[in-house]
């Protein structure tokens, strides 16, 4: 009997699911449709924002740059994608028949309902990997020989991701999609340390201490042959195209780079897990004595003498 009820219970849940995703595509794909319209006369990059799938509007942007970049079925491989269930490849799987490598930690991201539920449409390989900066041409080196060529690269794995993205093979890489940290501001270029096995709130409470600031991507981005183009209203997202294709955005204004840290985002965290709402203001004594890495210099500060002054 017990058998039996898990299994009405499954087929619910799946019919329930399956109905949900194709409702949220329908409605998602009229306003993507609505929004294609404009493309011609697209000024800033936030103006193209549609959430589906996305956390935020990257579905709209990621589907904007590959119709200016005339990318039919992207190739990607996104690195911290969680279940699958929320993350910026999806939606481009539905949309564009995409082929996607999606990585994550979470040993639950092979059988979970996203996966299932997109595996069958199109090339869709999910990886367990903890990528850090010893792995991760492996890592690349797989998903090329999966995809064969990689289109766009997406990283999200809130933690050492400059150190990651620093030891990629970016050959050929079309647009490139980074998770910066705002609070870090936006002229210093600084990442948290090369840690191993890293948790951003092993760190620090509030989940504020991961990744790098803007200023850190935009400068080793800049100097491996990569443009700015902007980012996603909510300042978390930043997206980055090959500087072949710079000519496709002339008329697109690249927003300066100290517009780009007002995060508005209020998702920090108290000492016991609970959500604060707190804004991105943080004091010294709570933050200022962690460590931060120059990526240019490699020297080594407290945030107090850079997140602080910035």
């Amino acid at each position: 009997m017990q058998r039996f009820t898990r299994l009405l219970q499954n087929l619910i849940k799946n019919a329930f699911y399956n109905y949900w995703i194709e409702l949220k595509l329908l409605i998602g794909q009229s306003s993507i449709l609505a929004s294609r319209l404009s493309y011609g006369n697209v000024k800033y990059l936030v103006d193209t924002e549609v959430k589906i799938f996305s956390q935020w509007g990257e579905d709209g942007i990621l589907d904007f740059l590959c119709a200016k970049l005339e990318i039919d079925r992207p190739r990607i491989i996104e690195i911290g994608v969680g279940d699958f269930s929320e993350c910026n490849s999806r939606y481009l799987i539905y949309s564009r028949s995409a082929s996607v490598v999606a990585v994550d930690i979470d040993e639950k991201l092979s059988s979970s309902l996203a996966i299932r539920h997109a595996a069958w449409r199109t090339s869709l390989t999910p990886l367990i990997y903890e990528a850090n900066s010893d792995n991760a041409r492996s890592l690349i080196s797989k998903s090329r020989e999966i995809l064969d060529e990689i289109d766009i690269l997406i990283i999200d794995i809130d933690g050492i991701d400059f150190w990651v993205l620093r030891e990629l093979n970016l050959e050929e890489v079309k647009v490139i999609v980074v998770e910066y940290n705002s609070f870090f501001g936006s002229s210093a270029s600084v990442s948290v340390p090369n840690f191993e096995n890293f948790n951003r709130y092993k760190y620090h409470h509030s989940g504020a201490y991961y990744g790098a600031s803007l200023g850190a991507f935009h400068n080793f981005l800049s100097q491996s042959g990569y443009t700015f183009l902007g980012v996603n209203r909510q300042c978390t997202n930043a997206f980055f195209v090959n500087t072949e294709f710079r000519n496709l955005f002339n008329e697109l204004r690249i927003p300066p780079l100290k517009n780009c840290a007002l995060k508005t985002v209020r998702d920090l965290r108290g000492e016991k897990g609970e959500m604060t709402y707190k804004d991105t203001s943080i004091t010294e004594e709570e933050f200022g004595k962690l460590a931060l890495i120059n990526t240019i210099s490699m020297e080594k500060f407290l945030v107090s003498e850079i997140y602080l002054r910035s």
